[in-house]
């Protein structure tokens, strides 16, 4: 049966409206915790203001790097707090020059919070793999094999500086890749975007789909 009154304090959460940005960026923090939340503190590592007591504070980050996030909540007797290692990541603004290449080689594990970004909110992860490579010894694996449907999980490199490139000249990105269905009716999508203001907005520049990915099953 419910109660009709507020529940006790039991946990500290908290959102925002991006977790990726370049240096310069603000970022807006939402309080989530429940329930009787009569004030909050907040932490943030690297981040102008390093504390805060708004409900939705603003922050902005000028040195690239990565920045744990913590919020400690109270109702006037009690307290909850969380602490997100690594929460923000921010790019630098200039990037990696031209020529660029990654054969991930010199990565032990994803994310590293600099040269990759991951958001997979269904669970399953990428990770750096020496079971196959095209060259080298490494490459980088989605097992998603018991993933669930529609799910979809990001691999976001850091900046890249085109600077040099002249606008009436194209740019051109080469991979190379390896898939397995599950089972031969599966439809998955390799998406390739690209974004000129540090996520805020992406372009699609290419999407490899169903048989053209492989028509290889693994049961």
């Amino acid at each position: 049966t419910g109660v009709d009154t507020p529940g006790d304090l039991c946990q500290a959460q908290f959102s925002s409206s991006e977790k990726t940005v370049c240096e310069g960026t603000a970022i807006t923090f939402t309080d989530q915790s429940y329930h009787t939340v009569s004030s909050r503190v907040w932490t943030f590592e690297g981040g102008s203001p390093a504390t805060s007591t708004s409900i939705n504070p603003s922050v902005i980050y000028t040195t690239p790097g990565s920045y744990d996030v913590t919020l400690t909540v109270n109702n006037g007797s009690d307290s909850e707090s969380i602490t997100i290692p690594n929460y923000v990541v921010v790019h630098d603004n200039d990037g990696t020059p031209l020529p660029y290449s990654e054969g991930f080689e010199t990565l032990s594990a994803l994310p590293d919070n600099d040269r990759f970004t991951i958001n997979n909110p269904f669970g399953e992860t990428w990770e750096i793999t020496s079971a196959a490579a095209n060259t080298g010894s490494k490459s980088v694996f989605l097992g998603n094999y018991g993933g669930p449907i529609e799910s979809r999980d990001d691999l976001i490199s850091g900046t890249i500086d085109l600077s040099d490139v002249d606008a009436d000249d194209d740019i051109v990105f080469n991979f190379k890749y390896a898939y397995s269905k599950r089972y031969a009716s599966n439809d998955e999508w390799i998406r390739i975007y690209v974004s000129n203001n540090c996520g805020e907005s992406w372009a699609l520049r290419k999407n490899i789909s169903g048989d053209d990915l492989s028509e290889a099953v693994s049961s």
